[in-house]
């Protein structure tokens, strides 16, 4: 059996345009990693070469599927809610899943992102970095990657996903209670009302380290320059990972990857960010 696969489901231009850069980060951090990512739609012509051009040198093990979810009435906020969902013949070929974002980039670790997961794991299902058992008083997303063990999770939630998935393919929710947050259904409530309803624990342990660089960080003003200027707690890890990846962002190689001006607008920010780091061994 293989050890671990990344899924991941991507929706527009601006997430597409993530792909390449994602997945060249992760087979140079997790070399052993596959990847499965599923695309709602099509990329463009110059988004989808640089695709092929990063997984021809990466296979086996990175499978790209287009037009998705086609029959699912839903905006791209949706995506992550199929997500938990979705359930490919594949992953059972695999000990663990890891629930990912594409615009997440992982950096070289030693020990590597799972070594470090299975030493507080446990004989948990569930590995979490976000305290789903404190909701609802934690934030309202969920903060992937979200790892599964793969056998005892779909035995024990196969039949919450069908439900899940038939109620999403006729444009609605589920009726289950407890998957609003502030009035809104959002994906982590949900996937903690999936965690109970299959009778699966929640996670004894929880960190937040150890889960790679949101890019998705620079949407929000100021907040890169705030991580990077930590000096210690949990956010001094940005350093950590900034330090390995910006001068790979600086690469011509990895630029190619970058075919969407938002995509190419939100690396700059974080190239430039970490160009102000006072600090920056601090980690």
């Amino acid at each position: 059996m293989k050890k671990l696969l990344f899924y991941c489901t991507a929706a527009g231009p601006k997430y597409i345009g993530y792909i390449a850069p994602f997945l060249y980060c992760l087979r140079r951090a997790i070399p052993y990693a596959d990847a499965i990512v599923d695309v709602r739609d099509e990329p463009d012509e110059k988004t989808e070469a640089a695709i092929a051009g990063v997984q021809s040198v990466l296979k086996p093990g990175i499978t790209i599927n287009y037009n998705c979810f086609q029959n699912i009435p839903m905006s791209n906020d949706v995506m992550m809610y199929v997500r938990w969902a979705v359930f490919r013949p594949q992953f059972e070929d695999y000990e663990f899943i890891l629930h990912g974002d594409v615009d997440v980039m992982y950096a070289i670790e030693k020990p590597d992102l799972l070594e470090q997961r299975l030493r507080v794991l446990g004989d948990d299902v569930v590995s979490t970095h976000d305290g789903l058992d404190c909701l609802p008083v934690r934030c309202a997303r969920i903060a992937v990657p979200l790892m599964i063990r793969t056998k005892p999770w779909f035995e024990a939630a196969r039949p919450v996903m069908i439900e899940l998935m038939e109620a999403l393919l006729q444009g609605r929710y589920p009726d289950w209670q407890d998957i609003t947050f502030r009035g809104d259904v959002e994906n982590q409530t949900l996937f903690a009302t999936m965690m109970k309803r299959a009778g699966v624990r929640f996670p004894k342990h929880n960190f937040w380290a150890y889960h790679g660089f949101h890019i998705g960080h620079a949407r929000v003003e100021g907040r890169l320059e705030a991580f990077f200027g930590e000096t210690d707690g949990e956010r001094i890890e940005h350093k950590r990972y900034a330090r390995d990846l910006v001068p790979v962002f600086k690469t011509p190689e990895f630029s190619k990857l970058i075919t969407n001006g938002e995509v190419a607008h939100e690396f700059m920010q974080v190239v430039n960010a970490w160009s102000k780091c006072k600090n920056p061994d601090e980690a």
